[in-house]
């Protein structure tokens, strides 16, 4: 290993970089990700605050543009690289496969940008969102206008309660997330559910009786009500 990474060394041609390449090389790759996450902010329809993952689009990019600069063709400098990165471990799954594909494609600007592909960068974000429009515009699925997503807090022994209550109006629920916490000695659970209801009455039907138990809701994705 030692002799290949000596040979591809004496073998390497080095590009000299100048300050001002790489300052360049930095902008285009902010200007760009910046335009990506505005996109993202625009195409995104998922429930969850999008702040850290527009955040995580820009700031990836420039990273990627420097690591892309210094590595260069610098093998040693790859391998390197690929040795520092295998200890890095994230914990935090997205909640949307989406957030990924943007935040690949932020990696693919920075790598453009780093290698001085200013042309590729650019055109290729053009394409991205042409691509975003056009499955955008021709989805497949019918919008269900029932469909919502809600958040409950209630207290842990109304979660029988709340199940027998989905169980009883026939509604098709997923629990998408759910914590627990206390408070003035009570166990409560934080729960987000996605709720299929068969149609307006049965929404409001649900929003009175859960109103009626004095169970807090927060509705995340429909229409906008709220209630103690």
């Amino acid at each position: 290993m030692d002799n290949l990474i000596t040979l591809a060394q004496e073998e390497q041609i080095v590009r000299n970089i100048t300050l001002i390449q790489f300052t360049i090389s930095l902008f285009l790759s902010l200007i760009l990700n910046l335009i990506l996450a505005k996109f993202y902010k625009y195409f995104n329809d998922s429930y969850s605050n999008p702040t850290s993952v527009i955040e995580t689009i820009v700031l990836v990019g420039i990273i990627i543009t420097l690591i892309m600069v210094i590595i260069g063709s610098n093998i040693a400098r790859a391998f390197a690289l690929v040795g520092a990165m295998s200890i890095v471990r994230f914990r935090n799954p997205l909640k949307n496969p989406k957030d990924l594909v943007y935040i690949f494609a932020s990696i693919a600007i920075g790598m453009a940008c780093g290698t001085f592909f200013y042309e590729y960068a650019i055109i290729f974000l053009v394409i991205f969102i042409i691509g975003n429009y056009i499955l955008k515009g021709s989805k497949s699925t019918k919008e269900n206008k029932n469909f919502r997503i809600i958040k409950i807090k209630i207290k842990l022994e109304d979660n029988n309660f709340l199940k027998s209550l989905f169980t009883k109006h026939k509604l098709n629920e997923k629990l998408i997330n759910s914590s627990s916490f206390s408070y003035n000695e009570e166990q409560y659970l934080d729960q987000v559910f996605e709720i299929n209801f068969k149609n307006e009455k049965d929404y409001d039907e649900f929003l009175n009786i859960i109103n009626s138990k004095k169970i807090e809701y927060n509705t995340l994705l429909g229409e906008a009500n709220s209630g103690i």
